[in-house]
Protein backbone atom coordinates (compact mmCIF):
# COMPACT_ATOMS: atom_id res chain seq x y z
CA UNK A 1 0.00 0.00 0.00
CA UNK A 2 2.85 2.39 0.84
CA UNK A 3 4.50 1.68 -2.51
CA UNK A 4 1.29 2.50 -4.37
CA UNK A 5 0.87 5.76 -2.42
CA UNK A 6 4.47 6.71 -3.16
CA UNK A 7 4.00 5.90 -6.85
CA UNK A 8 0.85 8.07 -6.99
CA UNK A 9 2.68 10.98 -5.35
CA UNK A 10 5.57 10.71 -7.78
CA UNK A 11 3.18 10.65 -10.76
CA UNK A 12 1.34 13.72 -9.44
CA UNK A 13 4.64 15.55 -8.97
CA UNK A 14 5.74 14.91 -12.53
CA UNK A 15 2.28 15.74 -13.92
CA UNK A 16 2.44 19.18 -12.26
CA UNK A 17 6.01 19.69 -13.39
CA UNK A 18 5.04 18.84 -16.97
CA UNK A 19 2.28 21.47 -16.95
CA UNK A 20 4.73 24.17 -15.82
CA UNK A 21 7.23 23.14 -18.51
CA UNK A 22 4.49 23.42 -21.14
CA UNK A 23 3.86 27.03 -20.05
CA UNK A 24 7.56 27.83 -20.25
CA UNK A 25 7.69 26.12 -23.63
CA UNK A 26 4.95 28.39 -24.96
CA UNK A 27 6.82 31.40 -23.60
CA UNK A 28 10.12 30.29 -25.09
CA UNK A 29 8.55 29.42 -28.45
CA UNK A 30 7.02 32.86 -28.76
CA UNK A 31 10.14 34.62 -27.50
CA UNK A 32 12.16 32.91 -30.23
CA UNK A 33 9.51 33.90 -32.78
CA UNK A 34 9.78 37.54 -31.61
CA UNK A 35 13.59 37.52 -31.63
CA UNK A 36 13.64 36.19 -35.21
CA UNK A 37 12.06 39.48 -36.33
CA UNK A 38 15.19 41.21 -34.99
CA UNK A 39 13.32 44.42 -34.17
CA UNK A 40 15.27 46.83 -31.98
CA UNK A 41 13.36 49.90 -33.18
CA UNK A 42 9.56 49.82 -33.02
CA UNK A 43 6.54 51.61 -31.63
CA UNK A 44 3.33 50.35 -30.08
CA UNK A 45 0.40 51.33 -27.93
CA UNK A 46 0.80 50.08 -24.37
CA UNK A 47 -1.87 49.68 -21.72
CA UNK A 48 -1.72 48.70 -18.08
CA UNK A 49 -4.73 47.46 -16.14
CA UNK A 50 -4.25 47.69 -12.39
CA UNK A 51 -5.51 49.31 -9.22
CA UNK A 52 -3.22 52.29 -9.85
CA UNK A 53 -3.48 56.01 -10.46
CA UNK A 54 -5.76 56.82 -13.38
CA UNK A 55 -2.90 58.26 -15.45
CA UNK A 56 -1.01 54.96 -15.27
CA UNK A 57 -3.91 53.08 -16.84
CA UNK A 58 -4.28 55.35 -19.88
CA UNK A 59 -3.06 53.89 -23.21
CA UNK A 60 0.36 55.27 -24.14
CA UNK A 61 2.25 55.40 -27.41
CA UNK A 62 5.72 53.92 -26.81
CA UNK A 63 8.76 54.43 -29.04
CA UNK A 64 11.64 51.95 -28.67
CA UNK A 65 15.06 52.47 -30.23
CA UNK A 66 17.92 50.00 -29.95
CA UNK A 67 15.88 47.97 -27.48
CA UNK A 68 15.19 50.82 -25.02
CA UNK A 69 12.17 53.06 -24.50
CA UNK A 70 13.03 56.56 -25.75
CA UNK A 71 9.65 58.28 -25.69
CA UNK A 72 6.15 57.98 -24.30
CA UNK A 73 3.38 59.90 -26.06
CA UNK A 74 6.04 61.90 -27.86
CA UNK A 75 7.79 63.02 -24.64
CA UNK A 76 11.29 61.84 -23.67
CA UNK A 77 11.06 58.72 -21.50
CA UNK A 78 11.40 59.39 -17.76
CA UNK A 79 11.02 56.49 -15.28
CA UNK A 80 9.63 58.84 -12.61
CA UNK A 81 6.85 60.12 -14.88
CA UNK A 82 6.21 57.03 -17.02
CA UNK A 83 5.80 54.33 -14.38
CA UNK A 84 5.37 50.76 -15.57
CA UNK A 85 6.31 51.20 -19.24
CA UNK A 86 7.91 48.02 -20.60
CA UNK A 87 9.54 47.00 -23.85
CA UNK A 88 8.49 43.76 -25.53
CA UNK A 89 11.59 42.07 -24.10
CA UNK A 90 10.63 43.38 -20.64
CA UNK A 91 7.17 41.87 -21.06
CA UNK A 92 8.66 38.45 -21.84
CA UNK A 93 10.83 38.82 -18.72
CA UNK A 94 7.78 39.79 -16.64
CA UNK A 95 5.88 36.69 -17.77
CA UNK A 96 8.87 34.46 -17.07
CA UNK A 97 9.33 35.98 -13.60
CA UNK A 98 5.65 35.42 -12.78
CA UNK A 99 5.81 31.80 -13.93
CA UNK A 100 9.01 31.11 -11.99
CA UNK A 101 7.61 32.67 -8.82
CA UNK A 102 4.56 30.39 -9.07
CA UNK A 103 2.10 33.26 -9.45
CA UNK A 104 -1.48 32.14 -8.83
CA UNK A 105 -2.56 33.10 -12.38
CA UNK A 106 -0.44 33.85 -15.44
CA UNK A 107 -2.42 34.20 -18.65
CA UNK A 108 -0.77 35.31 -21.87
CA UNK A 109 -2.02 35.72 -25.40
CA UNK A 110 0.68 35.99 -28.04
CA UNK A 111 0.64 37.60 -31.48
CA UNK A 112 0.22 34.67 -33.88
CA UNK A 113 2.78 35.83 -36.44
CA UNK A 114 5.38 37.77 -34.45
CA UNK A 115 5.11 36.02 -31.09
CA UNK A 116 5.11 39.06 -28.79
CA UNK A 117 2.64 39.16 -25.88
CA UNK A 118 -0.49 41.12 -26.78
CA UNK A 119 -2.41 40.47 -23.56
CA UNK A 120 -0.97 39.52 -20.17
CA UNK A 121 -2.82 39.00 -16.88
CA UNK A 122 -0.94 38.20 -13.68
CA UNK A 123 -2.36 37.52 -10.23
CA UNK A 124 0.63 36.90 -8.00
CA UNK A 125 -1.29 35.78 -4.92
CA UNK A 126 -4.82 34.43 -4.62
CA UNK A 127 -5.11 35.75 -1.06
CA UNK A 128 -4.08 39.36 -1.79
CA UNK A 129 -6.68 41.76 -3.14
CA UNK A 130 -6.00 44.34 -5.83
CA UNK A 131 -2.44 43.28 -6.74
CA UNK A 132 -3.44 41.84 -10.10
CA UNK A 133 -1.98 43.51 -13.17
CA UNK A 134 -2.65 43.32 -16.86
CA UNK A 135 -0.68 44.54 -19.86
CA UNK A 136 -1.88 45.15 -23.42
CA UNK A 137 0.17 45.72 -26.57
CA UNK A 138 -1.42 46.76 -29.83
CA UNK A 139 -0.65 48.68 -33.03
CA UNK A 140 2.98 47.49 -33.03
CA UNK A 141 4.89 48.81 -36.03
CA UNK A 142 8.52 48.86 -37.08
Amino acid sequence: MKKISLLVLICLFFACKKEKNENLSELQTNKIKWEQWNLNDYSYTFGISCFCRYEVTLPRQIQVEEGSVVSVNGEPYNTDIHWGVLTISDLFDRVEQAQQSNAFVVEVEYHKERGYPIEIYIDENEMVADEEIGYSVYNLSD
